[in-house]
């Protein structure tokens, strides 16, 4: 040692790298503690009142909570998103605990059975021996199963959905030896419900799984013996498809919408209106809305009549489901009949697309009468959301004071909408209706010539960029995509009418936003959205060609050319005629500029 310290070519090269691998370490073991500190291991009891007190708790204390709940990632959510996330565990915790807590008098219901089947025996009753001691094999078998379900529900706190699964399955099947049919029962009737719910309040693979756990009974001969049963496994068997394809885009999404109509109508045929007539008519209303979500998705005649069977199918609904007898199953109904009604009109034109709007909106309106702000905030809030696109629907193809006055009315109607649909509490119906908003207000101010109109278009700026804090390219990239390309509109029509280096730099912000639009609308995966895309980008590069501040158009204008011909390989001319004709004739005045300018 004292030979390599006297050595000057250790002590000059390899003692400092030494060092610095000394101190480097230190550091890095420093940063490691600093991290751990940063981490609360819960006490007994904490665990319980940390839930209570969620919206003051600390950051390391919302972490620590995440960790119990095995929440992936904690650290990288917000605060307000975590919060979110735990109130929600908080509250499925806080009656999952009181399910427990009844577990005690089961045991005691247990317990006096037993007690009575042994004095029974004693005194040579043997036939009430038997009575109780089934009576007790029931209740283990009862007991066994309510403990799988809690099992259950407490993996799926978790988020653990495939071990939920097999333990409501093993509860179901423990159960035959009470009744043959009691798996179907309880996997129709109560299981489903609890994996399609977990499935909808924090995503995953809960509606699938629950459409799994349905298979086994629903493909039993044994079931047929109950047709209202089977009918109630079918619906249910809909409702998940239905949400699945709601969910899921293209040729997967298609196929799973279909498999919930078929079902519906396989359901309908055995709950009968005469037999079941409440039942009936729920079924008839969840069919309208597969169908309806179907026509949407569906161009042509075929999509037409997809949405015409989703509006019979509302309207049989509502000849059972009526206001006097049904209130909110009536105005819930009428709201899935005017998205129907909506649908159909918007794609029909004419004097009949106006009459099906004017339908429309008539049927939003009649679900306000019971879908009041006071009793029902959170449907009032989704049916002004809907009463907005049908008038903003009506007011785009009417001219003069009526359009525009259809047109304030979504804008009133949107404005309502977001009173209820906040930031805090609904983040994505808020970035939704926010976007919407930005629609109708973009229009507004289009059509509003003056400061008036200019105000209009930055209002609408604003709400496009409102949605933008909530669609993030991350976590929701087609809306994060379909808002910049409206923000791009916005702000075109903005630079469009404003004069000078204000104007010039609107266009900017412009093309930014239709181009980063262009990163998620790719034409592999997003063919028409990339073609409409385009075809934007080269009406804001004429508009830049055109303006003021322009000393030389040509590039401009041989950037638009090469826009608007990137979008006419997509626009088929037999099959999107309008769109074709709308490019071939800005392709085609473009050239002409060109032209003139050489």
């Amino acid at each position: 040692m004292q030979k390599l310290l006297t050595d000057p070519k250790f002590t000059e090269t390899l003692a400092p790298q030494f060092m610095q691998a000394v101190l480097d370490e230190i550091r890095g073991t420093r940063a490691d503690v600093q991290e751990v500190a940063k981490k609360i291991e819960l006490l007994p009891g904490q665990f319980a009142a940390l839930l209570d007190k969620l919206p003051n708790a600390t950051r390391p204390e919302l972490v620590a909570v995440a960790d119990r709940f095995d929440i992936p990632q904690p650290e990288g959510m917000t605060d307000t998103a975590l919060r979110r996330e735990l109130e929600k565990r908080a509250e499925d915790w806080r009656a999952l605990r009181r399910e427990i807590a009844a577990i005690p008098e089961t045991m005691k219901q247990l317990s006096n059975l037993k007690g009575a089947a042994q004095a029974a025996f004693d005194a040579g009753r043997f036939e009430e021996v038997e009575m109780l001691l089934e009576r007790v094999h029931q209740v283990e078998l009862e007991e066994a199963a309510k403990t799988a379900e809690l099992r259950a529900e407490t993996a799926l706190l978790r988020g653990r959905v495939d071990q939920a699964f097999t333990l409501l399955s093993s509860a179901a099947d423990s159960l035959r030896p009470i009744d043959p049919l009691e798996p179907a029962r309880r996997r129709i009737l109560q299981y489903f419900a609890i994996l399609r719910n977990h499935g909808l309040r924090y995503g995953g693979s809960g509606i699938a799984r629950g459409i799994d756990l349905l298979a086994p009974v629903l493909s039993d001969d044994l079931l047929q013996a109950d047709a209202w049963l089977w009918g109630a496994g079918m619906n249910s068997q809909a409702i998940g498809y239905q949400e699945l394809g709601s969910r899921t885009g293209g040729s997967e999404g298609a196929a799973l919408l279909g498999q919930a109509v078929e079902a519906y109508r396989a359901a309908l045929e055995v709950g009968t209106r005469a037999d079941h007539p409440v039942d009936w008519a729920m079924m008839q209303n969840n069919l309208g809305n597969a169908l309806s979500v179907q026509g949407e998705r569906t161009g042509g005649p075929e999509g037409e009549k997809l949405l015409g069977q989703a509006v019979e199918a509302c309207r049989a609904a509502l000849e059972v489901l009526t206001r006097a007898d049904h209130p909110v199953d009536w105005a819930m109904t009428l709201n899935n009949l005017g998205g129907a009604l909506w649908a159909q009109g918007s794609r029909t034109g004419g004097p009949e697309g106006a009459a099906l709007l004017g339908q429309a909106v008539d049927a939003y309106r009649a679900a306000l009468e019971v879908r009041t702000r006071a009793d029902h905030p959170v449907q009032w809030a989704i049916t002004q959301n809907n009463l907005g696109a049908a008038l903003r629907a009506q007011g785009s193809p009417t001219g003069g004071p009526e359009g525009a006055a259809l047109l304030g009315q979504a804008v009133d109607a949107y404005r309502a909408a977001l009173e209820v649909t906040t930031r805090a509490d609904h983040p994505v119906d808020w970035a939704m209706t926010q976007n919407n908003l930005g629609n109708a207000l973009s229009e507004q101010g289009s059509r509003t010539g003056g400061p008036k109109g200019t105000a209009l278009l930055g209002q609408a700026v604003d709400a496009y960029r409102a949605a933008q804090e909530v669609y993030t390219r991350a976590d929701h990239p087609v809306h994060w995509a379909t808002t910049q390309n409206n923000l791009g509109a916005a702000l075109r029509e903005q630079g469009s009418r404003t004069g000078g280096p204000e104007g010039a730099a609107r266009l900017g912000q412009a093309v930014e936003a239709y181009s980063k639009a262009l990163e998620v609308r790719t034409r592999a995966d997003h063919p028409v959205d990339w073609a409409m895309t385009q075809e934007n980008l080269a009406e804001v590069y004429e508009a830049l060609a055109q303006h003021d501040t322009c000393t030389d158009p040509a590039p401009h204008l041989r950037a638009a050319l090469a826009h608007v011909e990137a979008a006419l390989e997509v626009y088929d001319p037999e099959h999107m005629p309008y769109d074709h004709g709308t490019a071939t004739a800005l392709r085609d005045r473009i050239r002409a500029a060109l032209a003139g300018g050489a």
